[in-house]
């Protein structure tokens, strides 16, 4: 059976007008089961990590400080890579998306078409943001960066200033590993999804060439 065909217009394939529109369209979908979970168990571990390393945490801001030096490098090369892989493929066959365009996704009120790009930038979204925290991490948590100046000028005992220290740098340590986590995860997701853009391409052009037969 043919899906319904979905009233667009320019207009509408135009109204996003940032990434946050965007990613506000790719939400509407829930997160992938598995991706959740592996991101769980790998904060759990972290959790487990910080609160073994007890008082002492300059382990755990060393171990952060080289996982961010060497995820901006990872991070960055994947990001380059994906935005080439990206227009490529959305340049091969335009006719497939005009299709799209006009099949609405059931229960998300967008069109095929921007509901399948905004899975794929979700993914960039995910990718550009870690990597600014990564570059951010790099300047601000450097040996006698921003972050330590800053401690030692708010007007807070020493208790207190190492307190908030060891807190700040066991709660990034933790997001920030479960978060490279899961963008290893959503590169699975960002494979599938190549192949599920095609298959509903070709879905569409079926039901298109069974109305054109039966017209």
């Amino acid at each position: 059976m043919s899906k319904p065909e979905f009233e667009f217009t320019p207009e509408d394939l135009l109204k996003e007008r940032s990434l946050l529109d965007v990613y506000r369209i790719a939400r509407l979908t829930p997160a992938n089961g598995l991706n959740v979970g592996v991101t769980l168990v790998v904060f759990f571990i972290c959790c487990a990590y910080c609160l073994a390393a007890g008082e002492n945490q300059a382990p755990v801001l060393t171990l952060l400080r080289q996982i961010s030096s060497d995820a901006i490098a990872f991070t960055a090369s994947i990001l380059g890579f994906l935005v080439a892989g990206f227009t490529i493929f959305v340049t091969t066959r335009p006719e497939v998306f005009y299709m799209m365009a006009k099949v609405e996704k059931e229960g998300l009120g967008v069109s095929y078409l921007k509901y399948n790009l905004s899975i794929f930038l979700l993914v960039f979204i995910h990718y550009l943001a870690f990597t600014i925290c990564c570059v951010a991490l790099r300047v601000f948590f450097s040996p006698q960066g921003p972050a330590s100046l800053i401690l030692h000028a708010v007007p807070i005992n020493i208790s207190t200033a190492i307190m908030i220290k060891k807190l700040g740098v066991a709660s990034i340590f933790i997001l920030f590993t479960s978060w490279l986590f899961y963008l290893l995860m959503l590169l699975k997701s960002f494979i599938f999804n190549v192949y599920h853009i095609v298959m509903t391409g070709v879905a569409l052009t079926i039901d298109t060439d069974e109305e054109d037969g039966q017209s």
